[in-house]
């Protein structure tokens, strides 16, 4: 008499696409904060060009998004003419 080889129990969906998933959801947040921040910079950017005030509230907006980032990069890069980094 032949003997059937024993099936394995089929693995639970929820556990193999949980990590795939994760992954999933760290890279949109990672790639939207990473957009906003990019917005943010260059519409900083923009405004220095038009040399829009930042004491408007999208100024002020604009100007707390962006600083951490800037203000390092200010002691690396210096400023060349209207350009300030």
């Amino acid at each position: 008499m032949l003997r059937r080889p024993r099936r394995r129990a089929a693995p639970v969906a929820g556990v193999l696409l949980l990590p795939s998933m994760l992954f999933q959801i760290l890279s949109f947040l990672l790639e939207v904060a990473s957009g906003l921040l990019t917005g943010a910079c260059l519409l900083r950017l923009y405004m220095q060009w038009q040399r829009v005030s930042f004491a408007n509230p999208v100024g002020r907006l604009v100007f707390a998004l962006s600083d951490w980032l800037v203000l390092p990069l200010r002691k690396l890069v210096p400023a060349a003419g209207r350009w300030d980094l």
